[in-house]
């Protein structure tokens, strides 16, 4: 529909087993169906897809693709797997998404679990007092089972990862990022964009790298400037074995905040390419911690322009 509304709906439900079915939700202005694929094209916040006080179940595909998405006030998302997405353009199979300064994604005072993985897409993206679990732990078959990828902005690109369902290429004319009051538990990586990304009393933990880059992101690495700031405050991030990287033109961890991690990366800088093995900075480029506690079973990277460490405590090995 040109919009979709859902106030207080309960039992929304799809039990299918057939691949390819589940619950979708598309606002649009204009729709183009093909064998293969649904294309979306011209539209603006008005195409909004608004859930409130929903449930909603399938355990197979769920996704909510509009101009505009509201997710809100105690709605419950459960699927197989999970995209939540909004843009102005949705085409080649979802792989390129285009957007506006208003087609913005929002999932406030609610609850998402995916059985296996999820995408959120939009200008810019609000989380707040929200729960994210992803994965299923007795899944070893699923190649992309847990794994979380969010993307706020404007111009984003995925790609087919062989087995692993679908990575970010590239995200351009990235928007804000925010993660308030959020908990998520994700099994699989979690890749996160945005022009610039604010966490605070947050609770993030999985059993693979946690990574969130603030910046214009190519297949090649990031490219940021001081503007693009990653704030991480009063957050707890448990990784288990795995690594935590933050990864912009500034970067500040602050207010208590408590990182256990296998491997830990921060770096403000310009420019990370190549995986990081070039890194180019300037002079704003900074990394701040304050008032946090860092524990790292392996290896422990920090890289700044000025590099300021206050009332900070860091454990390597």
């Amino acid at each position: 529909g040109s919009s979709i509304a859902l106030d207080g709906v309960k039992d929304v439900k799809s039990t299918t087993d057939k691949p390819d079915k589940g619950i979708f939700l598309m606002a649009g202005k204009k729709f183009t169906f093909t064998d293969n694929d649904e294309y979306l094209e011209n539209n603006t916040d008005a195409n909004a897809i608004s859930v409130k006080n929903t449930t909603m179940s399938t355990n197979k595909a769920m996704a909510l693709i509009g101009g505009k998405v509201d997710v809100t006030d105690g709605s419950n998302l459960t699927a197989g797997d999970l995209e939540v997405v909004a843009g102005s353009s949705f085409k080649d199979e979802g792989n390129t998404i285009e957007g506006t300064d208003t087609t913005n994604l929002t999932v406030s005072a609610s609850t998402i679990h995916s059985n296996e993985d999820l995408t959120l897409v939009g200008s810019n993206i609000n989380l707040a007092n929200t729960k994210l679990e992803v994965g299923t732990p007795t899944d070893h078959e699923y190649g992309s089972n847990g794994i979380v990828r969010i993307a706020a902005a404007k111009n984003v690109k995925l790609y087919d990862e062989d087995d692993k369902g679908f990575g970010i290429e590239s995200a351009n004319n990235t928007g804000n990022l925010s993660l308030n009051n959020v908990t998520m538990n994700a099994i699989g990586t979690v890749d996160a964009y945005g022009k610039t990304i604010d966490i605070k009393d947050s609770n993030l933990t999985g059993n693979s790298t946690i990574a969130f880059q603030a910046g214009n992101a190519t297949e090649d690495g990031i490219n940021s400037t001081a503007e693009n700031t990653i704030n991480l405050a009063n957050t707890t991030v448990n990784t288990n074995d795995a690594g935590l990287a933050l990864i912009g033109g500034k970067v500040n961890v602050t207010d208590k905040s408590n990182l256990t991690v296998g491997d830990l990366e921060l770096v403000a800088g310009t420019s990370y390419m190549d995986d990081g093995n070039t890194i180019k900075g300037a002079d704003a480029t900074n990394l701040s911690i304050s008032d946090s506690t860092m524990t790292v079973k392996h290896d422990a990277t920090l890289i700044g322009s000025d590099i300021n460490l206050t009332n900070a405590t860091l454990n390597v090995g």
